[in-house]
């Protein structure tokens, strides 16, 4: 009951963090990447509505490519 009021009002990322990283520093940006990982995941559970397709596979696979796009985008910068 608890667990499911957290995740509501988004109060869970920040509580997460706190289990797995000491550092502010860290556990800051692993907070901003579970932000957008879940804007992503939303977004693509939406347009998996639009289109009539399976809502929580278009949600994972906006998720991967923001991810894979992400991987590429940090590998190029530190090529150049």
């Amino acid at each position: 009951m608890k667990l499911d009021f957290l995740l509501k009002r988004g109060e869970f990322a920040p509580i997460l963090r706190r289990f797995f990283i000491n550092t502010l520093f860290d556990s800051t940006f692993m907070q901003i990447g579970i932000i957008i990982g879940s804007a992503l995941f939303v977004a693509g559970t939406y347009m998996g509505r639009l289109g009539r397709k399976n809502p929580y596979l278009k949600g994972l696979r906006m998720v991967l490519f923001g991810a894979a796009a992400f991987v590429i985008g940090f590998a190029i910068q530190k090529l150049i």
